[in-house]
């Protein structure tokens, strides 16, 4: 028996290519399916937990196999941080001249001044490589509050993809005032043409109701034993 925790797009992911080969449970500690790539109501509106998750860049499996579910409708980003009482274009690292002129060089200056350095968590990571002033300003509100969690829990390099280390040259070019709207792992993405529920709705359809848990919170796993708690 394979047990699945959590039903979030992976966790789905896993569930259908297990279907019909493997036995499986599909464990969810919340009462609805798709994890952060779904969405919520309020007052009438439906709002999506997180950004964007269909970027398929270099994933061109990826993006065959979503595309069988439903259609997808093209973006470019058109993303901006609200930082100082103003908007700066995405990724700020990249438009520091929208900064007040001593922010600007102070984060400039921090910069210039690291040498790439690996580290254990994603807080260090960040510091050590962006400054601290850019990781006050920034990263550290942004992901605390995206993660849900302290940045000391989370890996360095889970964010790779999307954080890169510094580029020192677009950095100086943008405080200088260059544009870059297009860089980064996203500035195209796909949204599903009628909504992200549509597309959760009709991802799970080849997930048997009965391999599925929903409201079930897993506590504590035990891999030498094999068991799972919840």
């Amino acid at each position: 028996m394979i047990i699945i925790i959590g039903a979030g797009v992976s966790g789905l992911t896993a569930a259908r290519h297990l279907q019909g080969k493997k036995e499986y449970i599909l464990l969810e500690k919340e009462n609805y399916l798709g994890g952060l790539s779904t969405q919520y109501q309020a007052n009438g509106y439906r709002f999506d937990f997180g950004g964007h998750y269909f970027h398929f860049q270099d994933k061109a499996d990826i993006q065959t196999l979503v595309q069988k579910v439903c259609a997808f409708k093209k973006f470019n980003r058109k993303s901006k941080t609200f930082a100082l009482d103003r908007l700066i274009p995405f990724p700020i690292q990249f438009h520091l001249s929208y900064l007040p002129m001593p922010v600007r060089n102070k984060i400039v200056e921090e910069i210039m001044e690291t040498q790439f350095t690996p580290a254990a968590n994603l807080h260090d990571f960040l510091e050590i490589n962006f400054g601290k002033t850019l990781f006050e300003l920034f990263f550290k509100p942004f992901l605390t509050k995206y993660y849900n969690i302290d940045l000391h829990e989370i890996i360095a390099n889970m964010d790779r993809g999307s954080i890169p280390p510094p580029d020192k040259e677009r950095i100086a070019a943008g405080a200088a005032g260059k544009k870059f709207f297009s860089t980064g792992y996203n500035p195209v993405f796909y949204y599903p043409a009628s909504s992200l529920t549509y597309f959760i709705e009709n991802y799970v359809k080849p997930i048997p109701s009965d391999r599925v848990h929903l409201n079930e919170e897993v506590t504590g796993v035990d891999l030498l034993k094999k068991q799972v708690k919840t």
